[in-house]
């Protein structure tokens, strides 16, 4: 599939196929995970960069996903 041109976290505007920004997601949100138990109102840091949780790239990871389920689901 040839690739179009997005908005990637860390990388700016990129023009990757679905499937490379689909696995670069996935990636993302596999090492960009809570540190420790997260509670609503507490502060809690993402193991990974140690930004404030939700940090910017699980953000970005999982609003991508959800565009992605929001799309498959149109008919």
């Amino acid at each position: 599939m040839s690739g179009f041109t997005a908005r990637v976290q860390g990388h700016g505007r990129v023009d990757w196929s679905p499937e490379d920004i689909d696995a670069y997601a996935a990636g993302l949100r596999a090492v960009h995970v809570p540190a420790g138990r997260w509670l609503p109102h507490r502060r809690t840091r993402c193991a990974d960069c140690r930004a404030h949780w939700p940090c910017g790239w699980a953000g970005w990871a999982e609003r991508w996903r959800r565009s992605l389920t929001r799309r498959a689901a149109k008919p």
